[in-house]
């Protein structure tokens, strides 16, 4: 950047990262599937953990009174303070990732699942009261079909947030992923790599949202149908 006088060792000129990609693809690969297991791994853990908590949050509402306060205070503390101590209880491998990225993204999915759940009309309810619906039976044809464009959006925004938190989980110990690799590049000055390490964050996001995206149109092909009238 000659214009605003910032030295290239700061801030490499877009052709150095790309060339710099280009050179360390191999590297970069390797540490982006690091990175992708450990946010997969917490996504998938922490949305069924999230759907399951909010169907017995739905079904017995005293236990959604009881735990409901300690849910918001953990989800209201950053989680560049929980990481550290999940490191250090966890150890530098995959799993303090992983329960750091579950964190991450536990409470975006319970929220708005359990609001859609419980937000089900009256009228739609006794409808199915009519038929003499059991409980699981409301849930499966009913509640849960409302509650999915909801769920989908949650995990857009959770997945995201699941490679944010492996990343801190990394930054704070670890040996390999994109987190490591932004950390040692800073320590040694390879600004090429950390920008290039940037980059593949954002690359894992937005593909794996693209996917969340597409399984949505093929699932709840008719909600999609409806927002376009």
């Amino acid at each position: 950047m000659r214009w605003l006088e910032i030295p290239k060792f700061l801030l490499p000129t877009p052709t150095t990262i790309i060339s710099y990609i280009i050179a360390k693809i191999e590297l970069l690969a390797s540490h982006t599937l690091m990175t992708f297991l450990e946010a997969g791994a917490g996504f998938v853990i922490g949305s069924l953990s999230a759907i399951i908590t909010a169907i017995l949050f739905l079904w017995y509402r005293p236990l959604k009174e009881m735990f409901y306060p300690y849910a918001v205070i953990l989800n209201s503390t950053p989680i560049v303070a929980i990481a550290a101590p999940i490191v250090i209880i966890f150890g530098s491998g995959m799993g303090s990732k992983v329960v750091t990225a579950v964190i991450c993204v536990f409470f975006p999915v319970l929220g708005p699942t359990f609001k859609a759940l419980a937000s089900v009309g009256a009228t739609e309810m006794k409808w199915m009261d009519s038929y003499h619906s059991s409980r699981w039976q409301k849930f499966w044809y009913l509640q849960f079909p409302f509650a999915l464009p909801q769920v989908f959006a949650s995990f857009k925004v959770a997945w995201t947030l699941a490679v944010i938190g492996a990343v801190v989980g990394e930054v704070f110990g670890a040996y390999r992923g994109l987190g490591f690799l932004i950390v040692d590049a800073i320590y040694i000055m390879d600004t090429p790599r950390v920008f290039a390490s940037i980059i593949a964050c954002s690359l894992l996001g937005l593909s794996f949202i693209g996917m969340i995206t597409l399984i949505e149109k093929k699932t709840i092909a008719w909600h999609i149908s409806e927002e376009r009238r």
